[in-house]
């Protein structure tokens, strides 16, 4: 029969290996993706860095839902794996969408692109050109950003010893902070491999100042989340102030897909954006619209963000629209808007 010491010792024990196991699960997660009820966790590695930036940044972690063809819109993010890049996951934003009717069924297609509007001005390369990609290549829409978690797996993709290099330092760094002994004496004596298995086997647990630590720091981290996460629903959303800055057009290229073999002729060009949030942190969203002189809506774009940003930023918003509207018809309006306690407040608007 077990004593009270035994219990309390057993007790201490799985709330140790709890805490091992999530460790190990947090670890893991990084390094590949899950899937549950829809929902994935994936790390993207564009072959293009900065292809997503200023909105997004390489080494974010996301959370990505997959939905119905017909549900995917206009401005939402996707990921996918393009078949001109050996398969690499790309996230890009949908910059139009393509339903065609195949014997009576509606297949979608949809044109993507970076928002930056540099290094991503012109839509994507696939195998339907211009940017087409089908619906069986995307992986999900993204629903949820973690910001810069995903940096740890971008050193696996590394193809220079530099990556594999700064992995095992990590992994080295870790152990010696969990189970390099405190006592003096013991940290003299010289031990080979088996006495080091041994030792592991024996210590497999933090001592009880080191654990004290890690619980301290994880408790100031949550904190530091906490009242981020408050500032910014909270005051900062009221707080912050923005302004369109300058809107720039690119010359416009027509692109002809071929897809299922139909001919799909367009009319594209880039806005470049400048926008400039101020007084605090905020997360925007732009919409444009383009149109006929008589008022007629024919194409839009939504932009926005999943995390707040602060100061001048530039994105590249991509328009698309048929060719048989003539360029010198149409006109765009650009209005911004940021976010107040959840919902979007119009800030301005422009005519171009």
């Amino acid at each position: 029969m077990e004593t009270e010491e035994q219990k309390k010792q057993h007790s201490k024990n799985y709330v140790e290996y709890t805490f091992y196991f999530l460790l190990l699960l947090i670890v893991v997660g990084t390094f590949f993706s899950f899937k549950s009820g829809g929902y994935s966790l994936v790390v993207i590695v564009n072959e293009d860095l900065n292809s997503m930036y200023p909105t997004y940044y390489q080494g974010d972690i996301f959370i990505i839902k997959q939905k119905l063809a017909i549900d995917i819109q206009v401005g939402d993010v996707v990921v996918y794996r393009n078949d001109v890049s050996g398969g690499t996951l790309i996230i890009h934003r949908v910059i139009e969408v393509i339903p065609i009717n195949v014997n009576g069924v509606v297949q979608y297609y949809y044109r993507v692109k970076g928002d930056n509007p540099v290094d991503n001005s012109v839509p994507d390369n696939t195998k339907y050109s211009g940017g087409v990609i089908s619906y069986d290549m995307i992986k999900g829409v993204v629903v949820k950003r973690i910001a810069w978690f995903g940096t740890i797996s971008l050193v696996k993709s590394d193809t220079t010893h530099n990556g594999f290099l700064i992995y095992v330092s990590l992994v080295i760094g870790i152990l010696a902070l969990l189970f390099w002994p405190e006592n003096k004496e013991e940290q003299k004596k010289s031990y080979t491999l088996k006495d080091t298995w041994q030792y592991l086997r024996s210590n497999l647990k933090p001592d009880t100042t080191k654990k004290k630590l890690l619980g301290l720091f994880s408790l100031l981290f949550l904190i530091f989340l906490m009242l981020g996460s408050l500032w910014a629903v909270g005051y900062a959303s009221y707080a912050s102030t923005g302004k369109i800055v300058d809107v720039t057009q690119s010359p416009y290229i027509t692109y002809t897909s071929n897809v299922d073999g139909r001919q799909i002729s367009r009319y594209y060009l880039q806005l470049s954006v400048e926008i400039e949030v101020s007084m605090a942190p905020n997360k925007a969203m732009l919409v444009i619209q383009a149109k006929t002189f008589d008022g007629a809506e024919i194409g839009y774009m939504i932009w926005k963000t999943l995390r707040p940003i602060f100061g001048d930023v530039t994105v590249g918003i991509g328009i698309v629209y048929n060719t048989n509207i003539a360029p010198q018809s149409v006109s765009f309006v650009v209005s911004l808007y940021l976010s107040r306690g959840g919902n979007y407040e119009l800030i301005q608007t422009i005519t171009m």
